[in-house]
């Protein structure tokens, strides 16, 4: 099936073609599980959310250790309205292939981030926000190296992991996300070096904190 691999590979490859592809693989190989997650980028691009579903879910069946998979699920379950199924699947990829997480665009984490946050589901942001840095994932604004340090912070102290949060939380820079810390009695063990990071102590309200 040269044919049905030149395609996948296109650069710019056609819904249309694609779907003829798809037409000569009936079967569930792998070879079709190739195409399915090409299928569901377009798909989604077209506005089509449903058929993408569907599509991507047929690739993670078949190419369930293929990284592009889930990094196109990512996309596609992020905007469908299942961001704890993005999350997860982008954490394993993120292990599996941290080469190809690490160009997750930044307006996509910031969505997943977001939608996960909305739902109050927290702890799994902080999951997928941790490892950022880690990976070498590309963090342009300040502000992201700031949150995605204060998600390795809240993650350590989850797993009592006291010595990772207490190196994490020296590489937060934002003084918004180290009071959020401050006024939260689960994090009481880092508040002397956060007063030592921010060099703050009467500065900051003891009162407020809960």
């Amino acid at each position: 099936m040269a044919e049905v691999a030149t395609i996948v590979a296109s650069r710019a490859p056609d819904l249309a073609q694609l779907d003829v592809a798809l037409a000569k693989l009936p079967r569930p190989t792998p070879l079709r599980g190739m195409v399915q997650p090409v299928r569901a980028g377009l798909l989604a691009q077209a506005r089509q959310p449903a058929p993408a579903v569907l599509a991507v879910e047929e690739a993670l069946r078949l190419l369930p250790d293929h990284p592009q998979s889930k990094l196109t699920a990512v996309s596609i379950f992020t905007f469908s309205g299942a961001p704890t199924r993005a999350a997860d699947l982008w954490l394993q990829a993120s292990r599996e292939a941290p080469a190809a997480a690490q160009r997750t665009s930044s307006y996509l984490i910031d969505a997943l981030l977001d939608r996960l946050r909305r739902i109050g589901d927290h702890e799994r942001a902080d999951r997928v926000g941790a490892p950022l840095s880690e990976i070498g994932y590309t963090v342009t604004k300040a502000s992201d190296w700031s949150g995605s340090a204060l998600a390795r912070t809240r993650q350590a102290v989850r797993s009592g992991q006291q010595a990772e949060a207490l190196q994490a939380v020296t590489a937060i820079g934002s003084p918004g996300h180290m009071m959020t810390l401050y006024v939260d009695r689960r994090y009481e063990a880092l508040w002397p070096r956060i007063a030592e990071w921010a060099d703050a102590g009467p500065c900051i309200n003891r009162e407020a904190i809960v």
